[in-house]
Order: C-alpha cells, then sequence, then structure tokens
C-alpha cells in the first residue's frame, strides 16, 4: 500500500488501525485468564522526557519519512 497525503490512502489507513483495535480488543477479552495482571495495571505508564527525540516536533519541511526514520 502507497502511502500519500491523498484522502483515500488516509481512510485506508485508519481503517487498518480500526481493524487492528478491534481485533486487539477481541483477543485480550477471549483470553482474558491468560494476559498477565501487570499488563493491565493502568498506573505502570512510562513517560518520556520533555526532550526526547520522539516529543520533538518535526519541522513542516522535512521529508515525509521523517517520522518513520526516528
Amino acid at each position: 500500500m502507497l502511502i500519500t497525503e491523498d484522502r483515500k490512502s488516509m481512510k485506508s489507513i485508519l481503517n487498518f488501525i480500526e481493524c487492528t483495535v478491534i481485533l486487539h480488543n477481541f483477543l485480550v477479552v477471549e483470553n482474558e485468564s491468560e494476559v498477565p495482571q501487570e499488563w493491565l495495571d493502568e498506573t505502570d505508564i512510562s513517560h518520556l522526557d520533555n526532550n526526547d527525540e520522539l516529543n520533538c516536533a518535526i519541522p513542516q519541511e522535512s521529508p515525509k519519512n521523517t517520522q518513520q526514520m526516528q
């Protein structure tokens, strides 16, 4: 699949994400007894530093694949 700025491309990406979330939720519910409790602990969130590369804005003039290459 070619990713472009086209509206159709964005809709395809969102459909893939939606399907992935649905499948994930289905699998978690179906296998709830097999999921380790620490995976479900919502207090275990790792925070990124403010100056972490993943928290920095990507300049508008950057190549289209900059975010993927981080």
